[in-house]
């Protein structure tokens, strides 16, 4: 495989981690205009309140999707860099060796 070794493990981690990162904004952005419509304060585009609450609603999105992507992340990780970690050949068998030899902790690594 060489270059592309890990390539579809990159996908499964991409693919999802982007969806979920688009789907989390698009929530925090309605909360946090929700919440400074409460609070009395008068969002206008361009102005500075518009791009603070869209930059706490981008960090917010960000911070959902990588803890609900990270297991996926190690094993990616560890399948590319790692020379026959757990079989080493597909994602399947990256997730389960590092299930039984370093436990569930091994998942928030990284």
């Amino acid at each position: 495989w060489g270059f592309y070794k890990g390539y579809c493990a990159s996908l499964a981690f991409y693919a999802p981690s982007s969806a979920l990162w688009w789907g989390f904004y698009a929530y925090f952005r309605d909360v946090f205009y929700k919440r400074a419509k409460w609070l009395g304060w008068h969002v206008n585009p361009n102005t500075l309140s518009q791009h603070v609450l869209n930059s706490g609603a981008a960090a917010s999105a960000g911070v959902f999707s990588v803890v609900l992507t990270n297991p996926i992340d190690v094993a990616r990780t560890r399948l590319q860099v790692s020379g026959n970690v757990h079989d080493g050949r597909t994602l399947r068998s990256t997730l389960i060796g590092l299930w039984r030899e370093e436990g569930a902790r091994s998942f928030l690594k990284g």
